[in-house]
């Protein structure tokens, strides 16, 4: 992808903190304070490489109302997709995920002309994607990816259960949608670093290295990710 536009889009909403289902509790910390201290990484990175960044601090409505304006999983979709139409790749980041590996650019990943969606494994293996951070690239594919998600997405509790059951059971889809290695798009921390945050689940089965793309801080509190980052990962904010 040499001399391609490349768009990476980030950001948060602090929307209905404490009152949404799957959102921390009122007493834990602002996502926005996690998205703070990650930014500057996102900004170095983009810098670096010529790339375009759009930071979100609303997530804004649905034009042709089909979701809700507090389904952020499916609005990230969206606005992903619609920024599409300008770019030859767009990397969607979540606001707890630090860019760790800024000399890895786009060439870097086995992108081709034969997908238009890219994730990385879940942290658990490689029974399902995780779609914390994923790649949009536009082409021929694109209008069937983008139509079925929407037609099925309300059959399911998140944007990531419609896009993974797109894969599984889809053949289009299959042919549409690429999981890559952990080590791209869904780095984690290794389990002794989580230590009590992490205590009810197995260890990451490809934990985060320094030659990871990022590391992505999912399944903890606010108020866990930011001791985290401060103890651990300082160096790369």
């Amino acid at each position: 992808m040499n001399n391609k536009r490349v768009l990476m889009i980030t950001g948060t909403t602090d929307l209905g903190k404490g009152l949404l289902p799957g959102w921390p509790s009122a007493e834990d910390s602002y996502m926005e304070e996690v998205f703070n201290l990650t930014l500057p990484s996102k900004q170095r990175y983009c810098k670096k490489h010529g790339y375009d960044l759009l930071s979100l601090r609303s997530f804004g409505t649905d034009k042709k109302n089909r979701y809700r304006h507090d389904d952020i999983g499916a609005l990230r979709v969206v606005r992903t997709i619609e920024m599409s139409e300008y770019y030859d790749a767009v990397m969607w980041i979540d606001a707890d995920s630090i860019i760790t590996n800024d000399n890895m650019s786009i060439n870097d990943f086995p992108l081709n002309d034969n997908f238009c969606f890219y994730a990385s494994w879940d942290w658990f293996g490689k029974n399902s994607m995780s779609t914390g951070n994923f790649i949009v690239t536009p082409n021929q594919y694109s209008n069937y990816f983008e139509t079925l998600f929407h037609n099925i997405r309300h059959n399911f509790s998140n944007e990531q259960e419609t896009i993974n059951f797109m894969y599984k059971n889809d053949t289009q889809s299959r042919n549409t949608i690429k999981i890559l290695d952990h080590n791209f798009l869904g780095s984690v921390s290794p389990k002794e670093i989580c230590k009590e945050a992490w205590i009810d689940r197995p260890a990451p089965t490809h934990p985060w290295t320094k030659d990871s793309f990022l590391l992505h801080l999912t399944g903890l509190s606010n108020k866990k990710r930011i001791e985290m980052i401060n103890e651990y990962y300082r160096k790369y904010l």
